[in-house]
């Protein structure tokens, strides 16, 4: 369990490659913040990090959209305090998106080590 007690967030986390990202690092014990679109799919994919060992909660967001990709780090932050990866296979908010929200995040003092993948 490399990533037991780190915090993962993950865009596009309701299929495909956001999925599989989200189910490897709850399987290495990371808490895994789900994010997507549909809300199925984010529930599917809470529920097979779980069975998988790990902890994970959804969110509902258009990460492409400031305010929502906004709204979510900051439900984020009020549920884990501190971001250790983030897994972006959602496209951001605008071609400067990841930018924006990893500035958030820094601000804010919510990102703890600063691993990160745009997928």
């Amino acid at each position: 369990m490399r990533l037991a007690g780190k915090v993962a967030l993950i865009t596009g986390a309701g299929s495909g490659i956001g999925r599989a990202a989200s189910l490897l690092f709850a399987r290495e014990g990371a808490s895994v913040a789900v994010c997507d679109l549909d809300p199925a799919g984010g529930e599917a994919t809470v529920q097979a990090a779980e069975k998988a060992g790990g902890e994970a909660w959804f969110s509902q967001a258009d990460v492409s959209k400031e305010a929502d990709a906004a709204t979510f780090l900051i439900e984020l932050v009020r549920e884990a305090a501190t971001i250790a990866m983030m897994a972006a296979v959602g496209r951001l908010a605008g071609s400067r998106g990841w930018g924006r929200f990893a500035c958030f995040a820094f601000l804010f003092g919510v990102w703890d080590i600063g691993y990160y993948a745009w997928l």
